[in-house]
């Protein structure tokens, strides 16, 4: 709430329930008031997704942020919303998935603004069995599976991966346990 008010800009706030009573009501107003920045977990883009292939008369040209957290960000979802949404002049560069969590007080991880969805797609067994994620060419093939990527750490933390029973850090695409530090 406070950063509207710095930066002299409006806010318009709604409940999860009215969202979940009708899930069309969030991009109707997105539209309505031209939002420009909007943040929800993966699943109310899925529902946002199908909400919005039955809408019309949207516009949705001003939104330049749709930060998805809070939960794991699945590539799919973001890619179906943003196709819906695409059509009533999002631009596929708003899509902004990232991560955090409670402890850090929400904000972890920030993609670049505008880069919109990138996925890393790995070998899934490897993930699984071998604990390491070996990059494939195209998250399409098969026994591949894709990660959106998250961004970098906000300014002020850092992110480690650490082995789960000795707490040493690991090698780059090493499967661990996430430490993390900083103010």
């Amino acid at each position: 709430f406070t950063l509207p008010m710095l930066a002299g800009v409006d806010l318009v706030l709604a409940s999860p329930q009215d969202f979940m009573a009708s899930p069309a009501r969030w991009t109707e107003w997105i539209s309505r008031f031209g939002g420009t920045c909007t943040a929800g977990p993966n699943f109310s883009y899925a529902l946002a997704a199908r909400a919005l292939r039955r809408a019309s008369n949207l516009d949705l040209s001003r939104w330049r942020v749709a930060l998805n957290g809070a939960e794991p960000v699945n590539p799919t979802t973001v890619r179906d919303f943003t196709e819906a949404a695409a059509a009533f002049g999002m631009d596929p560069g708003a899509a902004f998935p990232a991560f955090g969590m409670a402890e850090l007080a929400i904000a972890g991880t920030f993609p670049t603004p505008g880069s919109g969805l990138r996925v890393d797609a790995v070998d899934a067994r490897m993930v699984e069995h071998d604990r390491f994620a070996r990059p494939v060419l195209d998250e399409n093939d098969e026994g591949a599976k894709g990660f959106a990527l998250l961004g970098r750490p906000i300014p002020g933390l850092e992110i480690r991966i650490t082995d789960t029973t000795t707490g040493s850090p690991m090698r780059d695409r090493e499967v661990g346990e996430l430490e993390i530090s900083g103010t």
